[in-house]
């Protein structure tokens, strides 16, 4: 049998919760009863002394009594039931003596009584509610919520896939717009640099073309010729003169008229 409280052994002064475990002999306690109730005494040794340790039932207060070799815990409950007991004893003595009072304790109880009633009828409303309600209905809301959350999830990821895409394919775009670039400033400098970009002409200098003669101002602009720049890599060779062609003399129209005359004649 388990130990219904917490005692002292009075002995070894050996402490034994509630709960522990012991082989205990029982007995009818001979003429002692509470309304006809028998009382049982239980006997049991100490663990540590094995002293002898004897207990008995309480049937008026529901609960156990120690009877010999120990002594019973504090507990807190007991006082507070012991508490109430007293309460309730000195509120019966006041409506005995007043009416009034009586009255006033009435109608508080009543007041009690309908609050407890009106919070016990929500609790079987939502019991009630809560027995109408299809568990696989239940189920299937939630099922379909899961899967909506899913299919919202694998949007975004998509989302986030295509413009991670479109945002590589906008570099790519970029970097080969570069390098076009870049080649087409390198064919630039390599023509620069060959015979067709021999003569340089540099922009300031073009700028610089037509500037007033401070002298021959009221003549209008002076026209200044362009500085030109050779390209120092390449190397200009002039070309040999062509031998000059004889070129041969038209005969006289009279001379071919008296040529053509005297060979008629002549016939």
């Amino acid at each position: 049998m388990m130990l219904p409280m917490s005692v002292r052994c009075k002995t070894c002064g050996e402490f034994m919760k509630i709960g522990t475990k012991f082989n205990m002999r029982k007995a009818t306690v001979e003429d002692e009863d509470y309304l006809g109730i028998a009382i049982y005494r239980f006997h049991w040794k100490c663990k540590r002394c094995s002293g002898e340790l004897t207990m008995k039932t309480d049937p008026k207060n529901s609960d156990y009594v120690c009877e010999f070799g120990a002594t019973r815990n504090y507990e807190p409950w007991r006082d507070q039931r012991c508490a109430e007991t007293a309460k309730a004893a000195v509120r019966k003595l006041e409506e005995q003596n007043d009416i009034l009072k009586s009255l006033e304790n009435k109608t508080y109880d009543s007041k009690r009584e309908m609050e407890i009633l009106d919070n016990l009828e929500e609790v079987r409303h939502l019991n009630k509610r809560h027995a109408n309600v299809n568990h696989e209905d239940m189920i299937e809301a939630s099922r379909k919520q899961y899967m909506q959350s899913l299919q919202e999830d694998v949007l975004q990821k998509d989302a986030k896939e295509q413009f991670s895409k479109l945002r590589r394919k906008r570099e790519e775009m970029m970097e080969q717009d570069a390098i076009f670039e870049r080649k087409e400033e390198d064919d630039e400098s390599s023509g620069d640099e060959g015979i067709m970009g021999m003569v340089n002409i540099n922009k300031r200098e073009m700028k610089s073309m037509v500037k007033p003669d401070p002298i021959k101002s009221s003549s209008g602009p002076v026209f200044k010729r362009p500085a030109v720049k050779l390209n120092k890599r390449v190397k200009v060779t002039p070309k040999p003169a062509e031998p000059a062609k004889e070129v041969k003399a038209c005969p006289n129209p009279l001379e071919m008229l008296a040529g053509l005359g005297s060979d008629s004649d002549s016939d």
